[in-house]
């Protein structure tokens, strides 16, 4: 199983009129530079950017690898391993729904009982995302980001994040703060019957759906709809990633929500007097 980050907040308002791509050339009048930006679903892995040979493509013929922020799986499962563990999570579930979660990671080296309430029901949330939504993810090793790190280290391409990891958990304990002992029991019965379903629930999947169809509604014209997670964080990205543009061709790998609206990275480049176009993936 895959460490939590930014997965499930990232999962929003992908409806609406849509372009039929998440990959983006950019270029700006009088600058040599020509450079990338793909708009992950964070909860898919390299099954899918394996399937679309453009991806790997644009970022290997790139000078720079831009991210959010670094994914270090390791330190992440050894940081949560190191906590003592607690016997609440066997109050807050029954004897069945405790054989379930312990099924759903038997293949995980993280310790259950050692993981927060919202850590484990965003997890849980999560996992049906890749596994119960898109099965090609079943033998995927990595999540599409950490999939686009890898191939970056692995061709000695320089990297650039526009975050540290602890950032990013430090935005995600914030904006969960509610969702303690208490919520998680009155949620993990809903999210737990997804599981035992015969076929996938269409109106959970949508999102999941939509993007692998590239089905992608970026609705530019309106406003964003998450202030901590996207706008003011489109904002800061934005004094950075108009120098890293103009000097370099760059590959640029963020959440696909980062991409929408008017707050967006697209439109918030565009009015700057880039040209921003969509590539056909088809």
């Amino acid at each position: 199983m895959r460490p939590f980050s930014l997965l499930l907040l990232l999962l929003l308002g992908l409806a609406g009129t849509a372009q039929h791509t998440v990959l983006w050339k950019i270029t700006r009048p009088g600058h040599p530079q020509v450079s990338w930006m793909v708009g992950t679903l964070h909860t898919l892995g390299e099954s899918f950017i394996d399937s679309f040979s453009i991806i790997r493509e644009k970022l290997l013929a790139s000078e720079l690898f831009i991210s959010e922020a670094p994914t270090d799986r390791k330190a992440i499962l050894d940081a949560i391993n190191a906590r003592p563990a607690t016997d609440t999570l066997k109050s807050m579930v029954s004897a069945q729904q405790l054989d379930q979660i312990k099924e759903i990671y038997h293949k995980s080296s993280v310790d259950i009982f050692k993981l927060t309430p919202s850590e484990l029901l965003q997890q849980l949330i999560v996992f049906y995302f890749e596994y119960g939504c898109y099965p090609p993810s079943l033998n995927d090793k990595y999540t599409i980001d950490e999939y686009l790190q890898q191939l970056a280290r692995d061709n000695q391409k320089p990297a650039y994040f526009f975050e540290t990891d602890s950032m990013q958990n430090q935005l995600l304990a914030n904006k969960n703060a509610h969702w303690d002992w208490k919520y998680f029991h009155k949620r993990v019965g809903a999210v737990l019957s997804l599981y035992k379903m015969k076929r996938p629930m269409a109106s959970v999947c949508k999102l999941v759906w939509d993007y692998v169809d590239f089905k992608v509604g970026y609705d530019f014209d309106k406003a964003c709809t998450d202030k901590d997670i996207v706008e003011n964080r489109n904002a800061a990205w934005m004094t950075k990633l108009p120098g890293e543009l103009d000097g370099h061709n760059c590959f640029i790998d963020v959440g696909m929500q980062h991409l929408c609206n008017r707050c967006g990275l697209i439109v918030q480049l565009r009015e700057l007097g880039y040209t921003v176009e969509p590539v056909e993936m088809r």
